[in-house]
């Protein structure tokens, strides 16, 4: 059986063909696009198959990163709407499936290698309780997963746009900043990559210190990788600033997660940005704010923390989810 997986996000679009055989699943082909550089979807995915003389996948995944109702999405960085009746007649493929990004995240999870995952807190997992997913790249995605028939099924949410909720006076200070440009303050607006520039402009203000080595990080094609990469260094103390507030923000959040979901089989944190600010993680501006929860405190150190260092854990969830037959999964 052959397959097309893709995950859609904001900034690429990662596309996938794969094979099923007797044995293992066989990737034949793969590419990242950029999402912003085409009107829609269809494009790509035309782009992608034309250059593929074996036969037409039999089926397709799209994990897309917004919410998915009624056979269609659309995405929350792009100004796309996905419909799966179009994207059927389109690719001339009856059997495909929208999912959202961190849903597909969920069942990628189970296709993870030991050395693919980077534990912050060992924590005492419960054999078969819920897990829960947060993640912060072009924006922020949250899912819990429930244990039912055998395996973990992911339940998509769009927890990243629920209330940011500041928890010292130097956050306050963030949120009332933030209020003069937004309406309505969530946490995607500070833990994603554009999260990381707005964190990175209060600095600035409140330490009335603009240069020509901050007028060059905001200039540069991906401001966010150049605070995250700068932060990492300690060369720009705005930066470095940035990043442990950052941290501190998605510690604090992550918590909220664990305790929304009573995560006792494991908090995951997904996404583009935590690899790359791994060793920041794994200290006490993340630790500390997710611990620090009140009366549940000493809760908070049973629940096991464990990053997902592959990129491709989404492309590798829409994948599997396609490979599984309709009434198995009862989402088509």
């Amino acid at each position: 059986m052959r397959v097309l997986a893709g995950d859609i996000g904001g900034t690429h679009t990662r596309l996938c063909l794969l094979e099923k055989g007797a044995e293992k699943i066989q990737i034949v082909r793969e590419q990242i696009y950029a999402s912003r550089q085409y009107p829609d979807l269809v494009p790509i995915l035309k782009a992608f198959l034309q250059n593929d003389v074996d036969p037409l996948p039999e089926a397709a995944c799209f994990a897309v990163a917004g919410p998915v109702r009624d056979q269609q999405a659309r995405v929350t960085n792009l100004p796309w709407l996905l419909k799966t009746v179009e994207l059927k007649n389109a690719l001339s493929i009856d059997r495909l499936a929208l999912i959202n990004d961190f849903q597909a995240i969920g069942y990628g999870l189970s296709t993870l290698a030991d050395k693919q995952l980077v534990t912050l807190q060992s924590g005492q997992p419960e054999k078969h309780a819920r897990r829960a997913l947060i993640g912060a790249g072009t924006g922020l995605g949250i899912s819990s997963l429930i244990y039912q028939d055998g395996c973990y099924v992911p339940y998509p949410s769009e927890g990243g746009h629920v209330g940011f909720a500041p928890a010292d006076e130097l956050q306050i200070r963030l949120l009332r900043y933030l209020q003069r440009s937004l309406d309505y303050v969530c946490y995607e607006h500070l833990l994603s990559g554009p999260g990381l520039q707005r964190i990175y402009q209060f600095f600035l203000q409140e330490n009335r210190s603009p240069s020509e080595f901050s007028n060059s990080i905001m200039q540069a094609d991906d401001p966010a990788v150049e605070i995250s990469h700068h932060g990492l260094l300690g060369d720009d103390e705005i930066a470095v600033q940035t990043l442990d507030c950052f941290v501190h923000i998605y510690g604090a959040q992550a918590g909220n997660v664990a305790l929304n979901y009573l995560a006792s089989g494991g908090v995951y944190i997904a996404g583009g940005i935590a690899p790359k600010v791994i060793e920041r993680l794994n200290t006490d501006y993340f630790l500390g704010a997710f611990h620090d929860k009140g009366v549940m405190s000493e809760l908070m150190q049973s629940f096991p923390i464990k990053v997902v260092m592959e990129e491709q854990v989404g492309l590798l969830g829409a994948a599997k989810f396609a490979f599984h037959s309709f009434s198995e999964l009862r989402q088509y």
